[in-house]
């Protein structure tokens, strides 16, 4: 693993952070020429773009506040620190999506067809931040290497820090990465399809939902449990069944039209 890319005198470039700021750079780049490929002002995102990022930060922190609290209730000033590491992609989603949608309201616009642009930029910053993650000291944590597996594509590391150091375990943190992949392949397949707004934001949160549920019961030690499961479980089953909900609307809205307008196609 490589968490330190380099040093510049007291200066210290870490891989993750490096990694994660190139996704949100190619994340914004991408939004911003689908924007404008599709008709979209590209000044609504760019003047959101700074009280996105924060709530989507404190809406991160607090759930793993939440999550965490037995740790926290006798550290309540420790709560603000979060550059000490901290913060629940889930929570940061949550809050992030949530304000999206406020503004998108306010400012009359279509979310569902900005939706359609942003699962592209999202796809690939998921690559970037886990592939980051991976050179990350974290890499080698129960979460990137999960539990033991026969199947032939196991990996085996003597300083993976779990019980199952020296066996085959299952590369978790690589079926993440070949997941997004799949799913920006499935995306951009879908060029040759009817646009209809909404269906490929409902299509890659299905699918996103569907890895994470496949993929988090093979982690030796999922982040913040609930119940004997991952909370991640919970939230990825929940925006299932809100993607496959928001299908049969689109699916339905679309057929609704045609039929009110058979001479337009």
């Amino acid at each position: 693993m490589y968490p330190v890319l380099f040093s510049i005198g007291p200066v210290t470039i870490y891989s993750f952070g490096i990694f994660a700021a190139l996704g949100f750079l190619l994340s914004m780049v991408i939004i911003n020429k689908l924007a404008q490929k599709n008709g979209l002002k590209t000044a609504f995102i760019l003047d959101h773009i700074i009280p996105f990022i924060l709530l989507s930060l404190i809406s991160g922190r607090l759930l793993h506040v939440l999550l965490k609290w037995e740790l926290y209730s006798h550290r309540l000033r420790e709560i603000l620190f979060f550059w000490q590491g901290g913060v629940s992609l889930w929570g940061a989603i949550i809050g992030g999506a949530l304000y999206f949608w406020y503004i998108s309201w306010k400012h009359k616009q279509d979310v569902l067809v900005w939706l359609d642009q942003m699962v592209f930029a999202i796809q690939v910053a998921f690559i970037l931040g886990y592939t980051g993650y991976l050179l990350s000291p974290a890499g080698l944590s129960g979460n990137a290497f999960g539990k033991p597996t026969e199947l032939p594509w196991g990996m085996t590391l003597a300083n993976l820090d779990s019980p199952y150091a020296g066996l085959s375990v299952h590369p978790v943190i690589f079926y993440l990465i070949l997941g997004h992949l799949i799913i920006l392949f499935v995306l951009r397949s879908m060029h040759k399809i009817r646009k209809l707004a909404g269906l490929r934001f409902f299509v890659a949160a299905a699918l996103m939902g569907t890895l994470t549920v496949s993929t988090e019961p093979l982690k030796y030690n999922p982040n913040y449990m609930l119940w004997g499961h991952s909370v991640a479980s919970y939230v990825a089953i929940g925006i299932i069944l809100i993607s496959v909900a928001g299908l049969f609307y689109v699916l339905r809205m679309d057929r609704k039209f045609r039929k009110q307008t058979p001479h337009s196609f």
